[in-house]
């Protein structure tokens, strides 16, 4: 996933390009859907097992570098704001 405007990319950028809910999100994953807000709003960092990851992954059609990337920025981005 490019960036045309060359902001950066995060969890919520993700979760809509892949045309997610945060209830599809959350139903997928098996949290809640404040949890994914949480995530989002950088408020809590997702520990997400193994499958979890595979499942965002194939969801999302991301590989880990980006989500790693969009991770980092979701939460560098919260505590900028700090």
């Amino acid at each position: 996933m490019s960036e045309a405007n060359d902001q950066p990319l995060t969890l919520m950028k993700v979760r809509t390009h892949a045309g997610l809910t945060q209830r599809q999100l959350a139903d997928l994953l098996g949290v809640t859907i404040s949890t994914v807000s949480n995530w989002e709003r950088g408020v809590q960092v997702p520990r997400l097992t193994f499958l979890q990851t595979k499942r965002i992954m194939d969801a999302t059609g991301m590989s880990i570098d980006e989500l790693v990337e969009a991770f980092n920025n979701t939460y560098s981005s919260k505590s900028a704001e700090a």
